[in-house]
């Protein structure tokens, strides 16, 4: 089973580690791979996701791109386990497509 986290309200730098936090614990609902998105201020979506363990996704450049609490309104984090699909990039979650961005369990 999968695993969802996320913060949302006026976030500030100290939320991007919790964040991290949260990721790390929700590491053992899904082993597969994480992913983040982060609504930001402006309405900007960013996401970065990938076929990892949060410990090496941290040390991504797109991750620290992407794990700002100072700019954004809500972060999502989700850890896969792969019950259906091949555990690639592609799979890992959130997803964007449009205007919409989510992750399921």
């Amino acid at each position: 089973m999968c695993g969802l986290v996320g913060i949302a309200g006026k976030l500030e730098y100290k939320d991007e580690a919790m964040m991290k936090r949260l990721l790390v614990f929700d590491y053992f609902r899904g082993p597969d791979s994480t992913g983040l998105a982060s609504v930001r201020n402006n309405g900007d979506v960013k996401i970065a996701k990938g076929a990892v363990n949060p410990l090496d996704f941290f040390d991504t450049k797109k991750f620290v791109e992407v794990n700002t609490g100072h700019s954004s309104i809500a972060l999502i984090g989700h850890n896969r386990l792969a019950t259906k699909g091949k555990i690639n990039n592609t799979n890992a979650h959130p997803f964007h497509y449009g205007h919409i961005v989510g992750a399921h369990n």
